[in-house]
């Protein structure tokens, strides 16, 4: 019977799991950024419709020519995680706290 490995070892052995470009966490909610910025504007149309501009705008820094994984919802790939982008929305939005609280908790992927 074989002991534990060490991190070192299960690294060595184990495939690399798909990490996010922005916290190089592992993603384990691979949806892309466009069908998470479909979604926000889905619901920006709803709370805020003049914050849609702002959102629609972001930046490409969601993509990445390399990615290891692909979305459940539309197969593109994944290169950050549900939760970075979601943060960086936050931030989109910080100049409405409350709106920032509130999307947070609509799109928790925590």
């Amino acid at each position: 019977m074989q002991g534990k490995l060490s991190l070192q070892e299960y690294e060595e052995t184990e495939p690399e799991f798909p990490s996010c470009l922005v916290c190089k966490g592992v993603i384990i909610s691979p949806v892309c950024s466009d069908c998470l910025e479909k979604e926000a504007l889905a619901w920006l149309s709803d709370i805020s419709p003049d914050m849609k501009l702002l959102l629609a705008r972001s930046p490409a820094f969601f993509s990445s020519p390399h990615s290891a994984i692909n979305c459940i919802l539309c197969s593109s790939e994944v290169n950050i995680c549900a939760h970075c982008y979601c943060n960086e929305v936050s931030q989109m939005l910080a100049n409405k706290p409350s709106l920032s609280r509130e999307f947070l908790f609509m799109f928790n992927f925590e």
